[in-house]
């Protein structure tokens, strides 16, 4: 009984093993047709022609985002005059508004525009002191009280 138990068992098993199997399949693939240099309807193409039509896109394209470029260039310039600027001794400020004398402060190198108070005597012009009261701003003096 357990001989044919057993058989039963490897028959189902094997059954099972080949229909769980798929089964091989021959799988074509179809590749195009190679271009011809002429095809149909359609007029060939001469390579180095194709080329100079593309540079000449690019160069177009180029010409055009220098112009870009300069309009961007001459706001930004306009911009720029605007800004104020310290002169090389640091005494004065100067934009397309004019020139400030800042005695008795220093110009401010960062901003271009004079110090309204002092933090350090570095901020005031020769001849003056950087003075701080109690609660009070710093104020560029020739003497302090």
């Amino acid at each position: 009984m357990r001989k044919k138990v057993l058989v039963c068992l490897l028959a189902v098993a094997w059954c099972a093993g080949v229909q769980g199997q798929t089964p091989t399949k021959r799988i074509e693939i179809q590749r195009p047709a190679v271009a011809t240099a002429v095809q149909p309807n359609r007029i060939p193409v001469d390579p180095k022609t194709m080329l100079e039509a593309q540079v000449n896109v690019l160069k177009h394209q180029v010409q055009e985002l220098k112009k870009q470029i300069n309009l961007l260039m001459a706001e930004a310039n306009k911009a720029k005059a605007n800004v104020p600027h310290c002169s090389a001794d640091y005494k004065a400020s100067s934009s397309a508004l004019g020139s400030r004398d800042c005695w008795p402060y220093t110009c401010d190198n960062v901003s271009g525009a004079c110090f309204q108070a002092c933090a350090t005597s570095n901020d005031c012009q020769g001849g003056t002191n950087c003075c701080i009261r109690a609660g009070a701003v710093g104020e560029c003096t020739s003497v302090c009280n």
